[in-house]
């Protein structure tokens, strides 16, 4: 969103969150008579919050701000502060936070994890030593930020040098509001387990085995990521303990090519799976080695795999999936021809007979494979009067009914057939509209022009 050496705003915006995160370096006061460049840097900082942050949208920023907090500053500032003679940049950091509305959260007693009576230390002065250190880097957000108490303390995990002139860096817990206005709904997982089999004990003693042999997740983890965890692990398990059963989507797939697809389906599962673990890897690498924490990452020097197993398992599925997708496809078509060739020897041997139940149920299940939607398709079950053969086409259907209504009306076929054609040219331009009926093969209110 804006960003210069001293001065980094980021939006971050998803589904149910938007926020804006600063980072801020403010240059310090050099002397008391050279205090220009930092009074004029706090203005600067002001203008570029406001143009650029929306009114309403949480903000959060961390400032080594080179400042530290005096009384009598803005209504944004808590009871930690100290008392005397302010710095010279104590005024533009007042029309700051007046101004934007901020608060200075580590200013704030309930915040601090220890009673510090000037803030968390944060900085060891030049000459001095860490029993020495000021508070000069702060939190500084909107109103509709919230701070956890007693969160905002000195981190431990991040080492320093811990010598003169050296910043102890400090951290703080928060929370923000949901985005307002947000209609889409969260999208759900997809329920991969047959929940018609849950009263199985069978299963469900298996279900329980699983769940115990699941590693146990470490105290370090936090609440919301413990609770991730454990409904992925109860999820996996449902998945792993009863298993949906897959329908075949065709009736003349055997079962051996069957199971061919669903091994097919297996891999390529397996290979998202594995390439979503080698899309994240580099991201646990960095954070790890920026948090060290060792435990939260693991990765080898293969760059972007996590391990070579993983490697050699998801090359070995894209394997199996060139190979199983080659024989699916040759047996799907060589099973595809022997069931029409034994479905139009049916219907040729029904016909002759002239067994008209098998005839329609022979031409139901083939019209039942060729139509991609699961419904039943309609029959033609109409018989042209004209030829004593089953209509074969819809083109057909319509024709023996026209055929029929206009001997039963005394009417031409071939004047009915032209008078439907000039309909069908202007219905198509747009001149006329007709009512959609299924159940006639016209439009009622035409037949009295048509007859006469």
């Amino acid at each position: 969103m804006f960003s210069d050496p001293r001065i980094l705003i980021v939006r971050c915006k998803a589904l149910r969150i938007d926020f804006y995160v600063i980072s801020a370096h403010a240059p310090y006061v050099k002397s008391p008579t050279n205090f220009k460049e930092a009074c004029e840097w706090w203005v600067q900082f002001s203008k570029a919050v406001c143009d650029t942050c929306e009114q309403g949208i949480p903000v959060l920023a961390g400032i080594d701000g080179n400042y530290t907090v005096h009384e009598d500053a803005s209504t944004g500032v808590g009871d930690v502060r100290r008392i005397g003679e302010p710095p010279p940049q104590h005024s533009s950091v007042c029309d700051f936070l007046n101004k934007s509305k901020f608060l200075i959260f580590n200013s704030f007693k309930e915040n601090s994890q220890h009673e510090f009576s000037r803030g968390v230390p944060s900085h060891i002065p030049p000459k001095g030593s860490i029993f020495d250190a000021i508070c000069i880097d702060h939190f500084v957000g909107s109103h509709n930020v919230t701070c956890k108490v007693n969160s905002i303390t000195q981190c431990c995990e991040l080492t320093h040098v811990q010598a003169a002139d050296d910043h102890i860096p400090i951290s703080g817990l928060f929370q923000f509001p949901p985005a307002c206005g947000v209609t889409a709904p969260i999208p759900r997982k997809k329920v991969r387990y047959d929940r018609a089999s849950l009263g199985d004990p069978v299963k469900g003693k298996e279900f329980i085995n699983i769940l115990n042999a699941l590693p146990v997740i470490d105290c370090n983890v936090g609440n919301t990521s413990h609770c991730h965890i454990l409904q992925n692990n109860v999820h996996s398990a449902l998945c792993e303990a009863f298993p949906a059963t897959k329908i075949k989507g065709k009736s003349f797939i055997t079962s051996e090519t069957f199971k061919h697809i669903c091994e097919a389906s297996d891999f390529k599962k397996k290979r998202c799976k594995l390439f979503k673990v080698f899309k994240n890897a580099p991201l646990w690498a960095v954070f790890g080695v920026w948090a060290n924490k060792s435990w939260r990452c693991k990765w080898s020097p293969i760059w972007v795999f996590s391990s070579f197993s993983k490697l050699h398992a998801w090359a070995k599925a894209g394997y199996a999936i060139q190979y199983l997708n080659t024989h699916i496809n040759g047996m799907l078509k060589l099973e595809a021809l022997a069931f029409f060739s034994e479905s139009a020897d049916s219907v040729v041997s029904s016909f002759n007979n002239g067994d008209s139940k098998q005839f329609f149920g022979s031409i139901n299940s083939v019209l039942k494979v060729a139509n991609n939607k699961s419904a039943t398709p309609k029959c033609m079950r109409v018989i042209d009067s004209h030829t004593g053969q089953p209509s074969q086409s819809v083109v057909q259907e319509k024709h023996a009914f026209r055929r029929n209504f206009s001997s039963l009306m005394g009417a031409s076929f071939a004047r009915l057939n032209l008078w439907f054609k000039r309909i069908a040219a202007l219905a198509r331009k747009g001149i006329i509209m007709l009512p959609r009926m299924k159940s006639m093969p016209f439009p009622p209110c035409l037949i009295f022009l048509i007859v006469s």
